[in-house]
């Protein structure tokens, strides 16, 4: 459904394109989801030879949400271990919002805004949600979801977003 809010057309759900799934890679944009594992690897030492999925999500304005709102909180993958990597191509607003559960209730603990060229890595089992954007006519992130099994990662890093 499109909506046009002073003449910037805006849709109400995100667009996605498969890059991976399943564990098998889906061209045309394969290759950059392996560079980026890549960089994984060699610079932050997580194990990255088992993709499960991998998309490219666009985000749009959504003005049935209000300010400060978020889209759905979730988890990528229920009940199996797995690591979350985020790639921001571009600058935008619409933080990742992360989120503690207590009980029925869910308490923001951190957020990451998008800068161009930042990956962002995190244990798959934090409940995050994504913002959409107010400023910026797009949000754009590719989305890497890990399987676990091998993984020889520092846990530093999900140690310092969950310590916030």
């Amino acid at each position: 459904r499109y909506i046009s809010v002073t003449g910037v057309q805006t849709c109400a759900l995100p667009i996605f394109h498969p890059i991976y799934g399943n564990g098998a890679a889906i061209p045309p944009f394969s290759w950059a989801v392996d560079r980026l594992c890549g960089i994984l690897t060699a610079k932050e030492g997580v194990y990255t030879e088992q993709i499960h999925r991998s998309k490219l999500n666009v985000n749009m304005p959504a003005p049935h949400i209000p300010e400060g709102g978020h889209f759905m909180p979730h988890r990528d993958m229920e009940g199996t271990p797995h690591t979350v990597a985020l790639y921001y191509p571009i600058d935008s607003d619409g933080d990742t919002v992360f989120f503690t559960e207590d009980g029925d209730t869910l308490r923001e603990f951190y957020r990451v805004t998008p800068k161009a060229d930042t990956l962002v890595c995190f244990d798959g089992t934090l409940l995050h949600a994504a913002e959409p954007p107010r400023k910026h006519a797009l949000r754009v992130s590719i989305n890497i979801t890990l399987l676990a099994q091998g993984m020889k990662r520092s846990e530093e890093h999900t140690s310092e977003l969950q310590s916030h």
